[in-house]
């Protein structure tokens, strides 16, 4: 009896040992997706619009000529998105330029009934009715609605995007088919307030800065798929520059993209846009962002997917003039 149990027991044990190689091997080969060749290539020249491209007015952070070098170094032919409007770049951009404001007059504040509270921006919003109207604003950013776990100590806040001062962004964008890019953190109330603001007016676009703090790839799925106005952009701590030394990207990092935003973005290539957030002392590590998502992320999609994410998505979304032959 013996004799013939022995054999058995080390062909069960040689085919469990095969299971668990393929099964290792499936993981491991999922858990790393493959650049392709054709992708790596076409990710080191391909046109860049970055859409988190602050500028501040500031005598400590890189001025706007400082930032024109950097984008024609880099092959960024449209940025902007977020504050501060500058109308060096507006003038030098020309139809490129993501024209944005809002962040300076809504960062100056952190009361509670001072943010929620249209007349405390009324001058904001007669600028804004002016500049649509003249063709030369695209939209709100960045409105810091919740980053209290996910901004810096001294700008923290937590309001609702469903508050009478940001509602009347919603509504002046609305009328002008225009966009309001927010940071807000993920919670229940976040996506009661999301879904109502983009049903309310469904001619403004919902730019979700950092692809929403505190979310995941299945919320944002389920965001996607039921929402038509609804995109975001991948900056922040979701690539390793912001992360910093120790922690990998919350997306992307030196092994690539992760496999749950990798699968997102491939299902949802429509609604992904580049950015960088070259602020709180990174300015000067701008180059090295852009650097990051050219070899660490674009080079894991599909060439078409890489066009869209790179520059064709904003285009599209902000109406922009096309690449430079």
């Amino acid at each position: 009896g013996r004799r013939m149990l022995y054999p058995i027991l080390m062909l069960t044990r040689k085919f469990i040992v095969k299971k668990l190689f393929l099964a290792l091997a499936l993981t491991f080969s999922h858990s790393f997706a493959q650049p392709t060749a054709q992708s790596i290539v076409l990710a080191k020249t391909i046109p860049i619009a970055d859409i988190h491209m602050h500028v501040h007015n500031t005598s400590r952070t890189l001025s706007p000529n400082d930032f024109k070098y950097l984008m024609e170094k880099n092959n960024i032919q449209w940025g902007g998105g977020v504050g501060d409007y500058q109308s060096y770049l507006a003038n030098a951009l020309g139809n490129r330029y993501i024209s944005a404001i809002g962040q300076e007059e809504f960062i100056s504040t952190k009361r509670e009934s001072t943010l929620t509270d249209p007349e405390n921006f009324k001058d904001m919003f007669a600028r804004a009715e002016e500049m649509f109207k003249a063709g030369t604003l695209k939209g709100f950013g960045e409105i810091h609605s919740d980053n209290h776990r996910s901004g810096s100590p001294d700008i923290r806040r937590q309001i609702r995007i469903r508050s009478p001062a940001i509602e009347r962004m919603y509504e002046i964008a609305n009328k002008y088919d225009a966009y309001v890019q927010v940071h807000a953190e993920y919670d229940t109330q976040f996506v009661e307030d999301l879904y109502y603001m983009s049903k309310t007016y469904p001619s403004t676009l919902t730019v979700l800065a950092h692809c929403l703090p505190r979310s995941n790839p299945k919320i944002m799925d389920q965001f996607f798929t039921d929402l038509p106005n609804v995109v975001c952009e991948i900056s922040g701590k979701n690539g390793p520059v912001h992360a910093g030394p120790f922690e990998s990207g919350r997306m992307f990092g030196k092994d690539g993209v992760k496999p749950a935003w990798l699968d997102l973005i491939k299902k949802h290539p429509d609604r992904i846009m580049l950015g960088t957030d070259p602020c709180c002392g990174l300015e000067t590590r701008y180059s090295e962002m852009i650097d990051d998502m050219r070899t660490m992320f674009l080079p894991y999609f599909e060439p078409e997917v890489v066009e869209k994410i790179s520059y064709k998505n904003a285009v599209r979304l902000f109406k922009l003039d096309g690449p430079k032959q």
